[in-house]
């Protein structure tokens, strides 16, 4: 897996991640399904390039879930 895949991957998940931060029905299992990819594959690849998972992304944004 190439190193321009990831990115443009962990853009998509960041992307779609701030346009719902405020989304009171958020769920992690439609950011997967949006991107199109499996749980598994979307968070090794989000956390090999920003060291955490989008999970602790998120939280780490100051929002809670």
């Amino acid at each position: 897996m190439d190193i321009e895949y990831k990115v443009k991957l962990v853009q998509k998940m960041q992307d779609y991640l701030l346009m719902h931060l405020y989304d009171e029905d958020f769920d992690f299992e439609t950011l997967y399904a949006a991107i199109g990819y499996s749980r598994r594959h979307a968070d090794r690849c989000f956390q090999s390039l920003l060291g955490k998972t989008p999970r602790e992304y998120y939280v780490g944004k100051g929002f809670a879930f």
